[in-house]
C-alpha cells in the first residue's frame, strides 16, 4: 500500500493542559513565578534588604550601641561668689574652739561682757580691729584690793605666786596696765568687779571676716601669720613679721591687701570676698578673684570681665550674675555632648538619633531583628496550617468541618487589642527586651496561620 505523502503533518504544541500533564508541581510554580514581574521585583527587594541588615551589618564600622560625642560652646557655672559677712574662726596651734564656745562669744559680745565660760573653761575676747577679735582663755592667778596707795595682792586658790610675780603684778596694777607679761606669759587685768583679778592668758582662736586667697596653691596661713597680718592690716601699717619671716602689705584699687613676700612674690590677699570654684579640681587665683570683686563692688545686676586661664591660655569671657547675696559667674566653655540629630555627613550617611547613635547601622540591626521575626513567624504559621489543613483534608467530613469552624473562631480573635494588652503586661512585669520578640513571634504565629 503506497503511503500518501502530501498529507499534512500535524505540529505539536505544549498548551497549558499538556503543560500539567508534562511539568511537576513544583518546576510549573517556578515558572508562573518568574513570569510575575512583581513577584521578581518583590524578591529583589527582599535579597536587597537581607543583604542591607545581614551584609551591611558587618562592613559598617560602627557598632550597634555605638554612641558619638561632639564639643560644643555652653554656658556652664565656673564659680560663685558671696560677700562675707560672718566671722570665720582660726584656732591657734594645739586649741580648739567649739562651736558652742563661739556662739558663747557671740552671746558675751552682745552682752558687752568681755569674759564668758564654755565646757567648764574660762575665756576673754578682745577687739583688735574692725571686726577682728582675739579670743584667749584664762585663768584666775590672783586678786587685789586698793587700799589708798597700797595695793593688797592675794593669790587664787591653788596657786603660789613667787616673789618677782608679785612684785610684777604689782607695779603692772599701780601703772595700770590691762595686759602685761612675765616670762613670756601673758597677764590679763580685769578691774570690772569690787575686786581686781589677775589671769593668765592663753591665745585660743581669732576671728574676723576677712578671707585668705593664696596666690598659689598651699596649706593654709598659720595662727600666727593670720593675727600678725590682720594686726597691721587694722594698725594701717605696711609691713609686719610673723614667724621670723618679713611681710609687707600693699592696698589694691578693690580695697583687698595684697601680702608679699620679702622678695617681692605675692603670697596672700585678704578680703572679705568668698570665691568658690564649682569643681574641685580648679585652682582660682587672685587676679581672677580681684576681677570677681571690681565686677561685684559694680552693682549691677550682670556684668562680664576677660580672664585668661593660666593653665590653658585660653581666654575666658566670664558673665557674673547677682542673686540676692550670691554671685553666680558663668563662662562659656566647651563641653563634650552627645551628638544628637546630626545632619547627614561623609561619617554618618543618615545623621545620628536621639541618642548620638549611627542612624543607617541601627537601620541595619533594626532590620535583621525585623526579619529575623519575619522568617520565624511564616515558618510557625506554614507549619501549623500545613498541619491542620493536611488533616482537614486528608480526613475531610465531620473532621474537616470541626477544623474549619476551629480556623472561624481563631480569625476572629482581634489580634490588635492582643498586641496592646500583652505589651502592657510585659512593661509591668519588666520583661527583658531580647524575651519580648520570643513572646511577640510566637504570638504573630499562633494568630496568623
Amino acid at each position: 500500500m503506497q503511503k500518501n505523502e502530501n498529507k499534512p503533518v500535524k505540529k505539536m504544541a505544549l498548551d497549558d493542559e499538556s503543560r500539567v500533564k508534562v511539568l511537576s508541581p513544583g518546576k510549573l510554580v517556578v515558572k508562573r513565578f518568574f513570569r510575575n514581574r512583581l513577584a521578581i521585583v518583590g524578591l529583589l527587594i527582599i535579597v536587597a534588604m537581607f543583604l542591607f541588615s545581614f551584609v551591611g551589618g558587618l562592613l559598617t564600622p560602627y557598632s550597634e550601641t555605638q554612641t558619638f560625642h561632639t564639643t560644643e560652646l555652653r554656658s556652664k557655672n565656673y564659680a560663685s561668689a558671696t560677700l562675707n559677712d560672718n566671722l570665720y574662726y582660726t584656732n591657734a596651734k594645739g586649741m580648739s574652739f567649739s562651736s558652742t564656745a563661739q556662739a558663747a562669744f557671740v552671746l558675751a559680745q552682745q552682752k558687752g561682757e568681755q569674759h564668758f565660760e564654755s565646757g567648764g573653761n574660762s575665756y576673754s575676747w578682745y577687739q583688735e580691729g574692725e571686726d577682728f577679735y582675739r579670743i584667749q582663755t584664762t585663768s584666775l592667778v590672783a586678786s587685789a584690793m586698793s587700799r589708798g596707795n597700797t595695793i593688797m595682792l592675794s593669790a587664787a586658790e591653788g596657786v603660789e605666786l613667787t616673789s618677782e610675780q608679785e612684785s610684777e603684778i604689782t607695779k603692772a596694777l599701780g601703772a595700770g596696765s590691762k595686759s602685761f607679761e612675765i616670762d613670756g606669759t601673758a597677764y590679763l587685768v580685769d578691774d570690772s568687779g569690787k575686786l581686781t583679778n589677775i589671769y593668765i592668758a592663753e591665745d585660743v582662736a581669732i576671728c574676723s571676716k576677712n578671707i585668705f586667697n593664696l596666690y598659689a596653691p598651699g596649706d593654709e596661713p598659720s595662727f600666727d601669720f593670720k593675727f600678725a597680718s590682720q594686726k597691721a592690716i587694722s594698725e594701717g601699717k605696711s609691713s609686719f613679721t610673723a614667724e621670723g619671716s618679713d611681710y609687707t602689705i600693699e592696698q589694691d584699687e578693690t580695697g583687698s591687701y595684697d601680702i608679699f613676700l620679702a622678695d617681692g612674690t605675692p603670697y596672700t590677699a585678704v578680703s572679705n570676698l568668698i570665691v568658690t570654684p564649682a569643681s574641685t579640681d580648679v585652682f582660682l587665683t587672685v587676679e581672677f578673684k580681684d576681677l570677681v570683686k571690681e565686677a561685684v563692688d559694680k552693682g549691677a545686676m550682670t556684668s562680664t570681665f576677660d580672664y585668661e586661664d593660666p593653665e590653658t591660655g585660653e581666654l575666658l569671657t566670664c558673665t557674673v550674675e547677682r542673686k540676692d547675696y550670691q554671685f553666680n559667674i558663668r563662662t562659656e566653655q566647651e563641653t563634650h555632648v552627645i551628638d544628637m540629630y546630626a545632619s547627614p555627613s561623609s561619617e554618618h550617611w543618615l545623621g545620628t538619633d536621639g541618642n548620638g547613635m549611627d542612624i543607617l547601622t541601627r537601620l541595619m540591626y533594626g532590620g535583621r531583628v525585623s526579619l529575623l521575626i519575619g522568617i520565624i513567624v511564616v515558618i510557625i504559621e506554614m507549619v501549623i496550617g500545613i498541619v491542620i489543613g493536611g488533616v482537614a483534608g486528608y480526613f475531610g467530613k465531620w473532621v474537616d468541618q470541626i477544623l474549619m469552624r476551629f480556623v472561624d473562631v481563631i480569625i476572629c480573635i482581634p489580634s490588635m487589642p492582643l498586641y496592646i494588652i500583652l505589651g502592657s503586661m510585659m512593661d509591668t512585669l519588666k520583661v527583658d527586651s531580647s524575651t519580648r520578640i520570643y513572646y511577640l513571634v510566637l504570638i504573630f504565629g499562633l494568630l496568623g496561620w
